[in-house]
């Protein structure tokens, strides 16, 4: 048999609540609504209170001092029955978080396959499959369209020119105090992918079900905080983020399937495998290029190209590289870049594997009818770690490389080993 098939689907614009009431607020009346002050927007000498650079000897008893005046003139801020849209709360915050971008899209995918499916023997039938997805205006959320933070020759330029004392609380100043970062549909992404799939239909005591895929997804790492380190953002060159996503997986694996054994016994299992997702390895607090974002990659390396092209043997003739041309040297935004050293052991994240197993015993009850069945479960037999969040910061010898977590702690499939016993009565 022969198939295909080709559509175009829709999402729906971003429901994430946060974004849109974040918008709401900085469109709001001046005054209304609950406010979100930084540091930058608040002056203490003649200077804001933004430390992004250098450590500073502004201490917490200087904090605790100014408190109250700060308080008292943010209070009197505040005209919670305004309703005159003639200044917004972004006038008069001179900041903004997760406004719209105004050429926001709807995002949207181009499904194609093609496959084939044949029987070999009775009851036994392969397919396999072509598949690619074209994903057009993803999702990139939380971009500087300010680049408060940007640093031309080490001098904070940002597109509207910062506030001074005296233009802080001018609504009708242009001027900024901080970052305003919008939400923007300008990401793409392509998926392509070979599925196989093994099925045995239930005979001679058996059946198992074997799909497995060999595939590639890439796409725009656009996440433009600093929440998010490793993801490659630079504001200059959007695309410069493009490659493959956190989710792409190379090969993914998966056996199910039960033998029928005398006595009304039954053997259930379960396989999972899956191979590493890629790594980034970046320096952290650390804006080379002076866009304004931090946590930059490691000179001469591209978004996850570890366990993509780049292996441990790359990685060390990088950090030798970098430590000759950037260590103790100003990089563009005027930071000292640190000097890095890698640990003695270290890993680009961690394959998955997991073995479940159930064996079950089936009684009948004086009737075909009702059945009792008793069954006992172990989950990841062999007790694989499967762990998850390595640090990718190399300017942490003791963090990188190192897994933060398993890739669940929860009671079941991939989890710490674990047993159940169970019964179950049907009629």
């Amino acid at each position: 048999m022969i198939r295909g098939g080709a559509g175009r689907y829709f999402d729906p614009v971003s429901a994430n609540s946060i974004n849109v009431t974040n918008e709401r607020v900085a469109l709001f009346p001046a005054g209304t609504g609950r406010r979100t002050v930084l540091g930058s927007a608040i002056f203490f000498q003649g200077r804001a209170l933004d430390f992004p650079q250098r450590p500073t000897i502004f201490t917490a008893v200087d904090l605790l001092a100014i408190l109250p005046g700060v308080r008292a003139d943010l209070t009197g801020q505040l005209n919670p029955d305004n309703r005159d849209f003639t200044f917004r709360n972004l006038d008069l915050n001179k900041t903004g978080s997760n406004l719209s971008d105004p050429f926001y899209e709807t995002p949207y995918a181009l499904h194609f396959n093609l496959g084939v499916q044949r029987e070999l023997a009775r009851d036994l039938v392969l397919s396999a499959d072509f598949a690619r997805r074209r994903f057009l205006h993803t999702y990139l959320p939380g971009i500087d369209y300010n680049r408060f933070n940007r640093r031309i020759n080490g001098v904070q330029t940002p597109v509207l020119p910062a506030c001074t004392p005296a233009q802080r609380n001018d609504v009708t100043a242009v001027c900024s105090a901080g970052q305003i970062t919008f939400d923007s549909t300008s990401g793409i992404a392509q998926y392509k992918g070979l599925l196989m799939r093994l099925e045995k239909r239930f005979s001679r005591r058996t059946q198992f079900l074997a799909p497995y895929a060999m595939g590639s997804f890439k796409g725009t790492n656009g996440l433009g905080g600093v929440a998010f380190p490793g993801t490659g953002f630079n504001n200059d060159n959007w695309s410069e983020s493009y490659g493959p996503l956190p989710t792409d997986l190379r090969h993914i694996l998966n056996l199910s399937g039960f033998v029928d054994l005398p006595w009304q016994f039954q053997v259930a299992f379960s396989v999972s495998a899956y191979s590493r997702p890629p790594f980034s390895a970046y320096v952290s607090g650390i804006d080379f290029n002076g866009d304004g974002t931090q946590n930059d990659l490691l000179p001469g390396t591209t978004v996850n190209q570890f366990n993509r092209g780049l292996d441990e043997e790359d990685l060390a003739g990088l950090v030798q590289r970098y430590n000759q041309e950037f260590a103790g040297k100003l990089t563009a935004s005027g930071q000292i870049a640190p000097r890095v050293t890698l640990p003695a052991n270290y890993s680009f994240n961690d394959s998955f594997f997991t073995l479940d197993l159930r064996l079950s015993r089936t009684f009948s009850l004086g009737s075909e009818r009702v059945r009792f069945v008793l069954f006992g479960e172990v989950f990841n037999l062999l007790n694989t770690a499967n762990l998850i969040q390595y640090s990718g910061n190399i300017a942490d010898t003791a963090a990188f490389g190192q897994p933060g977590a398993r890739s669940s702690q929860v009671f079941g499939s991939g989890g710490p080993r674990a047993f159940q016993l169970g019964a179950r009565i049907s009629f």
